[in-house]
């Protein structure tokens, strides 16, 4: 390395065909993160005095790249910069020399992601559209990350998903946006990964989760088990597992105790001890009582949960589904902290799954952000059209913010404030019980939307909860495709004598609401 480097250099270098975006990429991200821009073309104008076209006019494309590598020596000097490269300059070898140089050696652990190199297609259409352009840019992408201190971050100019994935299986774990939440709990640490494909890096988060691999057994049912089996199982393998499965077959509901004796049954068959790994995939339910019995387990055995479903992705890190007894009625029985050791979110589970099936989801995710702070919640306010169009950015972000807000929750000394997370869930159990068998025909994310609604309006007229974000809560809950729960008097089955005006005055009698929002109060 140049000894004229100055120490800590560590710049960011955008680039791509002309028009891909990558100035305006460059700039913005340099906005969010307060990082200075520097674009190569406009530093080679000011420095010749002549416009790009006429240097190329005027003194031939040799003498760019010149000044083009000139540009880039100057860099040296500098630290911390977002550059955005002209589309030309990885064809000369010695501009890459100069940018790995300018690039440190990074472990993937940087402020911005990582240190990146962008590519993307021309503006003209999309270039999964036209394969000859498709293997161009991946030709460019091999000669950039031919050594590992630049790694790839691509971007689809278009509306098309393809080009993508066709990068994803040429570069494998390179080009994988997969963040890292570490969420503390006194001498606990739950670590969270979440990101699109990140199922496609298990093995080596599965090696890193004990310390060193011996057995593993995984705890899903047969839909999951169908579907994702042999990612989980080879994943396992690969990082120095012998495996064992069991298929549990857990009502949505919740699981019950005669569940978690299951499970520990196969613990002890299988021959588990507290230096093996306990693997749970499915839904909240499942993930809840595999995680319980791992906790309980030999003192405790480390467990890693990779939920399924986006209400799942929202909570398991820092809260579990209660146990119930056999009967479906009965109350809560055992919840605890779950506090797992390693959590991995798939998003790509989310793109796929229907809008029906995400809809718990939204809900969990409005009642988490509202007990969260002012701020958060206005920053989540706005992003909310970025979630239903499935940007990844913007679901990685609502991820994130839901067990940070639900770990601040979680270890709040107040313990009025530790209640938050229950926001609309005495009215969801209030009309289950008015609603009596008829509530099997309601989706749980309509009962718990229309709790949220009630409790809202409850703590307006207890203690003077801004009307606004009552109004803001009934918005979300509406741009996330979950209307009003029709009268319940239009619902099949249902009397006014089994729905009772003192069920729902118990509602408003239980209801801790405006403990839940003492933020905002």
């Amino acid at each position: 390395m140049s000894q004229h480097i100055k120490h800590g250099c560590d710049h960011i270098f955008f680039i791509g065909f002309l028009g891909a975006g990558k100035s305006t990429l460059a700039r913005n991200v340099g906005t969010m993160f307060k990082r200075r821009f520097i674009d190569t073309d406009r530093l080679v104008v000011r420095r010749c005095g002549k416009s790009v076209t006429e240097i190329f006019k005027t003194e031939g494309e040799d003498r760019f790249r010149e000044l083009e590598t000139s540009a880039l020596r100057s860099l040296q000097s500098e630290r911390s910069l977002l550059v955005s490269c002209g589309g030309g300059i990885v064809e000369t070898p010695v501009n890459i020399e100069l940018m790995h140089e300018m690039v440190p050696a990074c472990t993937s652990k940087a402020t911005l992601r990582t240190r990146c190199v962008r590519f993307a297609a021309p503006i003209p259409g999309p270039i999964s559209a036209r394969p000859s352009m498709l293997r161009a840019c991946l030709s460019i992408a091999v000669r950039c990350i031919a050594r590992p201190p630049i790694l790839p971050l691509i971007f689809a100019t278009s509306p098309s998903r393809t080009f993508l994935p066709l990068c994803r299986e040429a570069f494998g774990a390179w080009i994988a946006m997969i963040r890292r939440q570490l969420i503390n709990f006194q001498n606990r640490s739950v670590d969270v990964r979440v990101g699109l494909g990140a199922f496609e890096e298990l093995s080596r988060m599965f090696a890193s989760a004990v310390g060193k691999p011996k057995r593993a057994m995984v705890v899903w049912n047969d839909a999951t088990s169908e579907r994702f089996g042999e990612v989980v199982e080879r994943a396992l393998v690969d990082a120095g597992f012998a495996v064992s499965q069991l298929s549990l077959e857990v009502s949505p509901a919740g699981a019950t105790l005669a569940d978690a004796d299951t499970v520990f049954g196969a613990l002890s068959a299988n021959g588990i001890t507290c230096d093996d790994l306990v693997v749970a995939v499915g839904d909240a339910a499942t993930c809840s009582v595999v995680c319980w019995c791992a906790n309980q387990w030999c003192g405790r055995t480390e467990c890693a949960l990779l939920p399924t479903t986006f209400d799942a992705m929202l909570t398991v890190a820092t809260t579990m589904k209660p146990l119930v007894a056999s009967s479906v009625n009965a109350l809560p029985a055992i919840a605890f902290r779950p506090e797992p050791g390693l959590v991995v979110c798939d998003l790509d589970l989310v793109r796929e799954a229907d809008p029906e099936d995400l809809k718990l989801g939204y809900a969990v995710l409005v009642g988490t952000m509202l007990s969260s702070s002012k701020s958060r919640w206005n920053q989540f306010t706005e992003t909310v059209p970025e979630i239903l169009a499935g940007e990844e950015v913007a679901l990685v972000n609502a991820v994130q913010w839901s067990q940070t807000a639900r770990k601040d929750v979680l270890t709040a000394t107040n313990p009025s404030a530790r209640h938050a997370l229950d926001f609309g869930k005495t009215g969801e159990r209030t009309l289950r019980a008015c609603l009596g068998d008829a509530a099997s025909q309601v989706p749980a994310y309509q009962l718990l939307s229309e709790g949220m609604r009630f409790e809202a309006r409850l703590a307006h007229d207890a203690c003077d909860f801004d009307i606004d974000y009552v109004f803001e809560v009934d918005d979300c809950l509406e741009d996330f495709g979950i209307e009003n729960l029709p009268s319940i008097w239009s619902l099949p089955h249902i009397s006014r004598s089994s729905a009772s005006s003192s069920s729902l005055a118990r509602t408003a009698a239980c209801c801790r609401c405006p403990r839940h929002l003492a933020p905002f109060v």
